[in-house]
């Protein structure tokens, strides 16, 4: 029985080192595909948004211009440059005096003049201009 059980305990010591082996094989490779997914995740949450951001910005539509489907506004804008010049602008002839200018404005005429020159001269932003439609644009 001795005998027996020893190649029984050597057949058993053989196969508990190959069930360990595959085991420990198994493991390894679940630990590898664990850290392999890890790094796909990883890499997939630097990379994709700055793919979506780079395709976004290259596609981006121009900027200004008439949209389809909407309904153009009429807004006066001569009309009521002329009415603002009317009101304010015209000296002795102007619709309200000057102490209604300051007392709106918190200035004198000279002062508001003197502020807008200086503005239309050192930035191009507010000098009048001629839209894309060919219309004189907003008066600054």
């Amino acid at each position: 029985m001795s005998s027996s059980s020893m190649e029984y305990d050597s057949d058993s010591s053989s196969s508990n080192n190959e069930s360990f082996s595959i085991t420990k094989d198994l493991l390894v490779d679940n630990m590898n595909s664990t850290k392999m997914s890890r790094d796909l995740v990883q890499t997939a949450t630097i990379h994709i948004p700055i793919i979506i951001s780079i395709t976004l910005l290259c596609k981006k539509q121009p900027h200004g211009g008439s949209t389809l489907g909407r309904s153009y506004i009429h807004r006066d804008r001569k009309e009521r440059h002329d009415q603002i010049i009317n009101d304010y602008f015209k000296g002795e002839q102007s619709k309200y005096t000057r102490e209604n200018f300051c007392r709106r404005f918190r200035m004198n005429v000279e002062l508001f003049n003197h502020i807008l020159h200086a503005i239309e001269n050192n930035d191009d932003y507010f000098t009048q201009k001629i839209d894309a439609v060919g219309k004189l644009g907003l008066s600054p």
